[in-house]
């Protein structure tokens, strides 16, 4: 039995469409018909219209009926065709799923360069051929083995054209046989050995491209709307075809049209031809050099607890002042200062604004608002130190820093409650009345009990910081001071000091931690009148200056030295001055192999009582054995004397000897070992030092 549900709806559906879809001149039809039964047009159009939606109508009751008849009848009639078939089958026998493997292939890879090549350029072949690199991971079949070398084939000739070879001979055999022969697959399925595959790699770079032509023009080519630097890009032929030249050459265009205020320059359009009978390349760089933009708007965001307006008060430009790169530069380093952002990124806009000013949209992520930390030191000659602090980034909102610090010094070297003891808050608010300007507000508790004296003090100041340049800062301020003084006599003294503490620091160096270049000078001068005692009026100055230098080593070899002096100006004998503000030499901060405070003047008993004047040099030698250690012979220089000026005659004492470093995350972790060279009586054989951060 045939489906006959199915062939009715077909029937009408080809029916129907001829009814419905019939097209035909309206003019034929009238002009066909005899004179009797002419009619008009528009009687036509209305019969034709009512045959097509009686078509549509049986079309549509044809399918309904078919698809009932059919969904009834085309199941049961194709199960009575093949029941029959069914019945005649018989099971397969032995029948088994076929088995997917996958083998491994081992292989041997040699490389060889014929031909010349710098060694920067060997390594680069050999860094890009991944059939040396992953040996040890074997291709999972021979196929995985021929596209293996296939690839590095195109890496290997990506690593030469970067040295300006770009027609190389590369030939890479595997079992003998080129990698491009379609007989290999073959021959590796066929491969019944287990020894490894032999893989023979051979490359001739070939002669070395020049450069015969580099021009740069403007994208409707005419030329760029700033004069380029001599030799950028360059102008004579015969430059080696580097690709790192020749985008270099490029970056330096785009550079200096930055530089001018072109923000939005970019290259348009690279065209590099190579000619291989020449063994040249040509090149024209088409640049869209934009606008002269000048700084928009500071568009700020991911600001927690900072207020935006001292974010916006933080940059070192004026909106609609002429943009540069190092407007971008200055305003990072702007916002990095107060340390409240742990990032900082700065982007400016893909456009002008309005105004034809470009915006800079900002994006800053805040530190945490509350830190701790510790530190400790020992030496044999003064004990242990311990150190905390506690100290809040952001109090106020407007990177306004709160601390609190506690230290504990000479733990082991004297008894408890004669230790050194010092609490210390502090107050820091930037951009106090203008930006670059900082209020420091400090108080001071401290009992020290060193050989020379005794002391319990209290003392509070507030202080101007201004930072004139990048490098120079400035401060100004006043103290005021109450402290009682026991001297090495035992004679008991109390003072109330007015000071005025002025101080100048200029930085010059790489890295405030662990400098490897440059130089700083810091210099203070501090005149004191007392309003309690009889040291009258009096003045404490001390100068340092430091110099690192890396021989070009790159941190590698690294020569420091250092230079210091200070003096007490005073019409009064040396005993009317605070026995604290006197100087005192010797310790693991001034000459290492001493005792702290054991060089300068003594009494007839032999203990310190300081001197007007000062005089400290130190040389060392930082050597690092690897990325984390380090080693540093030393030596250290220095005398304290009566007079208010250093007698430069005069013998020093001395002191050398050898340190080790441990490079960490937050600055070295040092440990001398330190020799009185001109020993004196009572001095010790040795001193050892152990503390966090370089020496000086």
């Amino acid at each position: 039995m045939f489906p006959c549900g199915a062939v009715c709806v077909l029937l009408l559906a080809v029916f129907g469409g001829m009814i419905t879809r019939r097209r035909c001149p309206l003019n034929h039809v009238v002009s066909s018909m005899p004179p009797e039964l002419a009619i008009s047009p528009k009687s036509i159009f209305a019969t034709l219209a009512a045959d097509r939606r009686a078509g549509r109508a049986a079309v549509l009751s044809a399918c309904v009926i078919g698809v009932f008849a059919g969904g009834i009848a085309v199941p049961v009639v194709f199960a009575q065709m093949i029941a029959p078939r069914i019945e005649s089958m018989e099971p397969a026998e032995n029948f088994t799923t076929p088995e997917l493997s996958v083998q491994p292939v081992p292989y041997r890879a040699d490389l060889e360069i014929e031909g010349t090549l710098p060694e920067d350029g060997v390594r680069a072949v050999e860094d890009s051929v991944n059939l040396l690199s992953l040996a040890e991971e074997e291709p999972p079949s021979a196929v995985g083995l021929i596209r293996r070398a296939e690839a590095d084939r195109d890496r290997i000739r990506g690593a030469l054209s970067a040295f300006g070879y770009y027609d190389p001979d590369i030939r890479i055999d595997i079992d003998g046989i080129e990698v491009a022969d379609p007989e290999l697959r073959g021959q590796l399925s066929a491969r019944t050995s287990d020894a490894p595959v032999p893989v023979s790699i051979v490359v001739d770079p070939g002669p070395q491209f020049t450069l015969a032509l580099y021009e740069v023009e403007a994208v409707d080519g005419g030329p760029l709307p700033i004069e380029l630097e001599p030799g950028s890009p360059p102008t004579q032929t015969g430059v080696p075809a580097l690709s790192q030249t020749v985008l270099q050459y490029e970056r330096s265009v785009i550079s200096q049209l930055r530089d001018a205020g072109y923000a939005l320059a970019r290259v348009a359009d690279r065209d590099a031809v190579v000619d291989f009978e020449t063994q040249e390349m040509e090149v024209v760089l088409s640049i869209d050099p934009g606008g002269q933009a000048r700084v928009g708007p500071m568009i700020v965001s991911g600001l927690e607890h900072v207020e935006e307006d001292f974010v916006q008060g933080r940059r070192p430009f004026s909106e609609g002042d002429l943009y540069s790169p190092e407007t971008i530069s200055e305003l990072r380093e702007s916002l990095s200062e107060p340390g409240v952002f742990s990032s900082i990124r700065i982007d400016p806009a893909d456009s002008l604004n309005e105004q034809g000013r470009l915006p800079l949209e900002v994006t800053v992520e805040e530190r945490p608002r509350r830190v701790i930390g510790f530190g400790g030191d020992y030496s044999t000659t003064e004990g242990f130190g311990l150190q905390a602090f506690w100290r809040h980034r952001n109090l106020f909102g407007r990177a306004e820093q709160f601390g609190i610090s506690a230290a504990i010094a000479r733990l082991g070297e004297t008894e408890i409650g004669r230790a050194t003891y010092r609490l210390e808050t502090t107050f820091r608010k930037p951009d106090y009345l203008t930006r670059d300007q900082a209020l420091l507000i400090d108080a001071v508790a401290v009992q020290d009990n060193p050989l020379a004296y005794d002391r319990r003090s209290f003392s509070v100041s507030a202080a101007l910081e201004r930072q004139v340049t990048e490098r120079l800062t400035v401060s100004a301020g006043v103290s005021l001071e109450a402290l009682r003084i026991v001297d090495a006599q035992d004679v008991e003294r109390d003072f109330g000091l007015i000071g005025v503490p002025l101080s100048l620091r200029y930085e010059a160096t790489d890295d405030l931690l662990d400098p490897s270049e440059g130089f700083r000078i810091t210099t203070s001068l501090t005149p004191y009148t007392s309003v309690l005692g009889e040291a009258g009026t009096f003045a404490v100055g001390e100068a340092e200056g430091s110099i690192y230098e890396d021989f070009g080593s790159e941190g590698t070899f690294i020569a420091a030295g250092r230079v210091g002096f200070g003096f007490v100006a005073t019409d009064k004998d040396m005993a009317e001055i605070p026995a604290n503000l006197r100087f005192y030499a010797g310790g693991g901060g001034s000459v290492r192999g001493y005792r702290y405070q054991s060089i300068g003047p003594r009494d007839e008993q032999g203990r310190p009582i300081g001197g007007l004047s000062l005089i400290e040099s130190s040389a060392e030698v930082r050597y690092r054995v690897t990325d984390t250690i380090g080693v540093v012979p030393f030596v250290d220089a220095g005398m304290v004397f009566d007079d208010p000026y250093p007698n430069l005659d005069a013998e020093l004492q001395i002191g050398a000897g050898l340190g080790v470093r441990y490079y960490t995350g937050f600055g070295p972790i040092r440990a001398d070992i330190a020799v009185p060279v001109n020993k004196r009586d009572g001095d010790d054989d040795y001193a050892l030092y152990i503390s966090i951060g370089q020496s000086f």
